[in-house]
């Protein structure tokens, strides 16, 4: 989810021991989150422990996740492949 529901109760001022729409929101926060991956053909939410694969011979890349979400970028030879993995939180 690209938000948590303690932040939305946050900034719509509901009160935290207040549950009354707590199923509501949550299912809103994770649709929400789901178009907008839908849209822009990513992963934005924190993504830990992904490692993704692209061909050495590509001159532009689209990675599946939010570039802020990286945390190194290797190349293997063996196999010919960029290796990105996102950060272990």
């Amino acid at each position: 989810m690209l938000t948590e529901l303690s932040t939305i109760k946050s900034r719509l001022a509901i009160e935290d021991l207040n549950v009354q729409f707590d199923d509501l929101l949550t299912t809103s926060i994770e649709a929400i989150s789901a178009r907008f991956d839908k849209e822009t053909n990513r992963t934005l939410a924190r993504t830990v422990d992904a490692t993704f694969e692209f061909d050495t011979d590509d001159l532009e890349i689209s990675v599946p996740v939010s570039p802020s979400n990286l945390s190194r970028i290797r190349v293997q030879n063996h196999r010919s492949r960029r290796l990105y993995r996102t950060n272990r939180s």
